[in-house]
């Protein structure tokens, strides 16, 4: 069978420029099931193709698609574009929707003996945080960071923070300028020797009470046998999010809240979870 040109391409070559038709529509739901990069890529092409990749619709299909919350009535103040240049990396946890205005979160985790998992429930403590929060899709990281109060040339330590924000935080005008900050909340340090380093935020509405186990929130096993279960892991569902680190023997553990609202009387739109070793 001999080799067909496409009827969808038409191709006329005029010395050294080149000029390509297509349906424009066929191209747009192409590119929507892109990668960023790829997109990135496709768009230095040509110019059609810059046109197209530079269409907002793309970059919202692409944001609905990475925060996995396609029913959520999602209307933000600027440009698709623009939000998610500002709130994905690609190191990130994950996403997760807050619903009810009320996010949970703790530095610490219940353990079930029986199967050995690390799993999260509702519980009413001094180590766990229950706030009003901006309702929406948050965005989870994890990061290892020097630890602030150390000499760099004479430590090694360094500090796990699992960061959450609201996926346009970074675009306020108020974040941009400083005038929202982090303010620490609590802090306890956990003396012995503790075994990982975990944290879990969610939408407090679908967290079970107490002891109660669901497979619809993260869990960890608690096995130190594989090599990479020294590293950092997380997971995240639909309305959570959370991280586990597997520590080698120590001392104990600090665990320190952080939290940025909208204004003084404004919802939560920010929180850090840091895990010192002492």
């Amino acid at each position: 069978m001999a080799l067909a040109k496409c009827s969808v391409f038409t191709v006329e070559t005029r010395g050294l420029r080149q000029r390509i038709d297509w349906n424009g529509d066929v191209w747009t739901s192409i590119m929507i099931l892109l990668k960023a990069k790829d997109l990135l890529n496709l768009a230095l092409t040509s110019r059609e193709f810059y046109n197209l990749v530079m269409k907002d619709y793309v970059w919202k299909e692409l944001c609905l698609r990475e925060l996995k919350i396609n029913d959520w009535p999602l209307n933000p103040a600027i440009s698709w574009k623009s939000l998610y240049r500002a709130a994905f990396d690609y190191s990130r946890v994950g996403s997760f929707l807050v619903t009810s205005g009320e996010l949970f979160a703790t530095g610490v985790g219940l353990v079930c003996r029986e199967s050995q998992l690390i799993y999260f429930g509702l519980r009413e403590d001094l180590q766990s945080l229950s706030l009003p929060a901006k309702k929406g899709p948050w965005i989870a990281d994890v990061h290892l960071i020097h630890c602030p109060s150390c000499d760099l040339s004479l430590c090694g330590g360094n500090v796990q923070v699992f960061d959450i924000r609201h996926c346009e935080l970074f675009l306020e005008d108020d974040y941009l300028s400083g005038v929202w900050t982090y303010e620490q909340v609590c802090s306890f340090t956990v003396r012995g020797n503790y075994p990982w380093a975990v944290a879990c935020a969610a939408d407090k509405t679908q967290l079970p009470f107490g002891d109660e186990y669901s497979e619809n929130l993260p869990n960890f096993t608690t096995i130190r046998g594989e090599p990479e279960a020294w590293l950092p892991r997380w997971k995240s569902f639909r309305q959570a999010a959370a991280s586990c680190t597997i520590l080698q023997s120590n001392e104990g553990l600090q665990i320190t809240y952080f939290v940025m609202k909208a204004g003084q009387e404004g919802p939560i739109v920010g929180l850090r979870i840091t895990h010192t070793l002492v």
